[in-house]
Protein backbone atom coordinates (compact mmCIF):
# COMPACT_ATOMS: atom_id res chain seq x y z
CA UNK A 1 0.00 0.00 0.00
CA UNK A 2 0.98 3.39 -1.09
CA UNK A 3 0.04 6.45 0.29
CA UNK A 4 0.94 9.74 0.06
CA UNK A 5 2.15 11.80 2.88
CA UNK A 6 1.56 14.98 2.02
CA UNK A 7 -0.33 17.15 4.45
CA UNK A 8 -2.65 19.95 3.56
CA UNK A 9 -2.55 22.89 5.22
CA UNK A 10 -6.01 24.66 5.63
CA UNK A 11 -7.04 27.22 8.45
CA UNK A 12 -4.47 26.07 10.72
CA UNK A 13 -5.83 22.48 10.67
CA UNK A 14 -4.21 19.51 8.76
CA UNK A 15 -6.18 17.42 6.79
CA UNK A 16 -4.70 13.84 6.05
CA UNK A 17 -6.36 11.05 4.28
CA UNK A 18 -8.56 8.54 6.39
CA UNK A 19 -6.39 5.61 5.52
CA UNK A 20 -3.06 7.06 6.94
CA UNK A 21 -5.27 7.72 10.37
CA UNK A 22 -6.79 3.75 10.33
CA UNK A 23 -3.38 2.11 9.69
CA UNK A 24 -1.68 3.94 12.72
CA UNK A 25 -4.69 2.89 14.59
CA UNK A 26 -4.35 -0.86 13.75
CA UNK A 27 -0.46 -1.01 13.92
CA UNK A 28 -0.85 0.42 17.67
CA UNK A 29 -3.59 -2.59 18.76
CA UNK A 30 -1.36 -5.02 16.67
CA UNK A 31 1.48 -3.59 18.48
CA UNK A 32 -0.11 -3.57 21.91
CA UNK A 33 -1.52 -7.16 21.44
CA UNK A 34 1.66 -8.79 20.40
CA UNK A 35 3.40 -7.63 23.84
CA UNK A 36 0.00 -8.59 25.89
CA UNK A 37 0.65 -12.45 24.44
CA UNK A 38 4.67 -12.09 24.39
CA UNK A 39 4.39 -10.94 28.54
CA UNK A 40 2.01 -13.74 28.88
CA UNK A 41 4.34 -16.72 27.21
CA UNK A 42 6.78 -14.87 29.18
CA UNK A 43 5.55 -15.34 32.74
CA UNK A 44 4.52 -18.70 32.01
CA UNK A 45 7.79 -19.69 31.40
CA UNK A 46 9.04 -17.97 34.24
CA UNK A 47 6.06 -20.14 35.90
CA UNK A 48 7.29 -23.32 34.84
CA UNK A 49 10.89 -22.48 35.53
CA UNK A 50 10.92 -21.68 39.03
CA UNK A 51 7.92 -25.31 39.82
CA UNK A 52 10.94 -27.06 38.02
CA UNK A 53 13.65 -25.37 40.27
CA UNK A 54 11.42 -25.86 43.43
CA UNK A 55 10.52 -29.50 42.80
CA UNK A 56 14.47 -29.92 42.71
CA UNK A 57 15.34 -28.60 45.70
CA UNK A 58 12.26 -30.59 47.46
CA UNK A 59 13.87 -34.01 45.74
CA UNK A 60 17.55 -32.69 47.06
CA UNK A 61 16.22 -32.17 50.65
CA UNK A 62 14.20 -35.43 50.64
CA UNK A 63 17.55 -37.23 49.17
CA UNK A 64 19.24 -35.41 51.81
CA UNK A 65 17.25 -36.84 54.85
CA UNK A 66 16.87 -40.17 53.21
CA UNK A 67 13.71 -40.14 51.67
CA UNK A 68 13.35 -41.43 47.74
CA UNK A 69 10.71 -41.61 46.70
CA UNK A 70 11.21 -44.08 44.16
CA UNK A 71 12.59 -46.62 46.48
CA UNK A 72 9.29 -46.28 48.93
CA UNK A 73 6.88 -46.32 45.86
CA UNK A 74 9.00 -49.62 44.64
CA UNK A 75 8.65 -50.95 47.69
CA UNK A 76 5.04 -50.44 48.21
CA UNK A 77 4.21 -51.88 45.04
CA UNK A 78 6.39 -55.01 46.11
CA UNK A 79 4.77 -55.41 49.57
CA UNK A 80 1.43 -54.91 48.46
CA UNK A 81 1.12 -51.79 51.01
CA UNK A 82 -0.14 -49.53 48.35
CA UNK A 83 -3.92 -48.77 48.70
CA UNK A 84 -5.84 -46.82 45.76
CA UNK A 85 -9.21 -44.96 46.88
CA UNK A 86 -11.09 -46.67 44.50
CA UNK A 87 -10.81 -50.19 45.49
CA UNK A 88 -11.40 -49.01 48.76
CA UNK A 89 -14.68 -47.72 48.10
CA UNK A 90 -15.70 -51.07 45.94
CA UNK A 91 -14.79 -53.20 48.87
CA UNK A 92 -17.26 -50.84 51.15
CA UNK A 93 -19.60 -50.83 48.57
CA UNK A 94 -19.63 -54.67 47.83
CA UNK A 95 -19.77 -55.15 51.91
CA UNK A 96 -23.30 -53.12 52.08
CA UNK A 97 -24.49 -55.04 48.85
CA UNK A 98 -24.51 -57.92 51.10
CA UNK A 99 -25.74 -57.06 54.47
CA UNK A 100 -28.74 -55.63 52.52
CA UNK A 101 -29.03 -58.49 50.21
CA UNK A 102 -28.64 -60.52 53.80
CA UNK A 103 -30.88 -58.78 55.71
Amino acid sequence: MVYTTAATLRQGRIFRSFNQDLESVCLAVVTFLSGGILMFFLCFIVTKLLQCYKARLRRKRRKALGHDDEEDFNSALATGQMQFEDSDEAENETDEHKKLTNA
